[in-house]
């Protein structure tokens, strides 16, 4: 796992813009106690000075909560909540933290209900960091999500091969982003994206955060597993997960 998101969002809180988030930030700085507001982008034709004003005067933007690290970030604005990693962490660790988050939210400013709930995995595989690199992709990726570097030629000579793949089920939507890459500079280095976005974009109670987030969870993890084949699992060292 290169990257695990989780973003979580809800009806525009004003609030939230108007005033310095403290009682949130009090809330989970013990865990994120490096601190960040960004402003919005420029606008075409805005002066330096009067995009400043606005954004001194209106709160826009977002803030950026982090820890000790730079591995874990929560990221809070009127209308969202996020939650990264962006390194290989157990799914005890991602979810304990991002609960905790979207609790102190809760406290501070009570949104009525979610109105999208997101969980996105990023995966890159290397096959030279594995031990694989005389190993052919197609023994190590599902055949099905190989696409046109199934033909040789074509994996001699690609550097590129993106697809994209969106479901939808009684969960929810599933966006299935895969495909192939070769480093511009090193050209000998090439790997695997298989990226995964599960969400739902309707009302969701409060109360049932948690239980669309474990079950994207569980279906996330099934669908990486169904993604590569036995000896790339192998090769990942992989350890039980709850």
């Amino acid at each position: 796992m290169k990257r695990a998101v989780c973003q979580v969002r809800f009806p525009q809180i004003l609030k939230i813009d108007s005033a310095l988030p403290v009682d949130f930030q009090e809330a989970i700085r013990d865990r994120f106690p490096v601190f960040e507001k960004k402003f919005v982008a420029s606008i075409h034709g805005m002066s330096a000075e009067l995009l400043q004003l606005v954004n001194n005067t209106a709160g826009i933007g977002a803030y950026t909560f982090r820890d000790e690290t730079n591995h874990m970030q929560v990221t809070l604005n009127s209308s969202s909540i996020s939650y990264a990693v962006n390194q290989p962490t157990r799914w005890e660790t991602i979810s304990d933290s991002l609960y905790f988050c979207i609790e102190a939210l809760i406290k501070a400013y009570n949104p009525t209900f979610f109105s999208r709930v997101g969980l996105r995995y990023t995966n890159v595989i290397y096959k030279s960091r594995l031990g694989l690199d005389d190993i052919p992709w197609s023994e190590l990726i599902n055949s099905d999500l190989l696409g046109g570097i199934r033909n040789s030629y074509f994996l001699k000579y690609a550097i590129d091969s993106r697809n994209t793949l969106r479901l939808k089920d009684e969960l929810g939507f599933i966006l299935i982003q895969y495909g192939y890459n070769v480093k511009e500079k090193q050209p000998d280095i090439s790997s695997y994206i298989l990226d995964f976005d599960i969400y739902q974009d309707e009302r969701c109670e409060i109360h049932a955060v948690t239980d669309f987030v474990e079950r994207a969870h569980a279906r996330a993890r099934r669908i990486l597993r169904w993604s590569i084949t036995d000896k790339l699992h192998e090769a990942m060292g992989p350890r039980p997960c709850p």
